[in-house]
């Protein structure tokens, strides 16, 4: 009984956060360029407009991913970082309280209640059908370490096959002191 109390709970949550997204969404307007104006959307760079048009290509299976918004920055706290066979960092990030909105109920039940941010190519690829994703880039993120408080830039997105929401790819990485 004790586990059917603490899904249902995680399930009332993500309800009310998937609701909180839908309505921040809807109440959204569109600058010049495309790309929706609120309080998550900061595009302070060209170069990172121009980094994720090199950088896409080179995304591993991109077709299983939804774009909720194609430019975003967040804050967290680093929780956990793995190596996956893609060749790309998969980084667990607890996000600061401005945030949390940006979880869905997949986030909260299998990523330990983290945003989940990927920095691609940035490691040898095991994966043989994901090789062919990774050839001719170099990756240029910072790789941040546990604990770090950090700033991340990319597009937010639904990964489909697992369900949960992610930045991926990331274009860029700032510490926060």
């Amino acid at each position: 009984m004790h586990i059917t109390k603490k899904i249902l709970w995680f399930l009332i949550v993500s309800v009310i956060l998937n609701l909180i997204v839908f309505l921040s969404q809807a109440q959204t307007t569109i600058n010049d360029q495309g790309a929706p104006k609120n309080s998550y959307y900061k595009n302070t760079s060209n170069n990172l407009s121009n980094s994720f048009d090199s950088i896409w290509p080179h995304v591993y299976h991109p077709g299983r991913f939804s774009f909720l918004n194609r430019f975003v920055q967040i804050t967290g706290t680093v929780k956990m970082i793995r190596v996956e066979k893609d060749g790309d960092f998969h980084i667990q990030i607890l996000l600061d309280s401005a945030y949390t909105f940006m979880l869905n109920h997949k986030n909260i039940l299998r990523q330990n209640g983290c945003l989940v941010v990927e920095i691609i190519c940035a490691n040898d690829v095991i994966q043989k059908d994901a090789a062919c994703a990774c050839f001719g880039y170099t990756n240029n993120v910072t790789i941040p370490s546990l604990g770090n408080h950090i700033r991340v830039s990319g597009p937010w997105v639904l990964d489909e096959d697992h369900g949960w929401n992610e930045i991926h790819p990331v274009l860029q990485i700032d510490y926060i002191h």
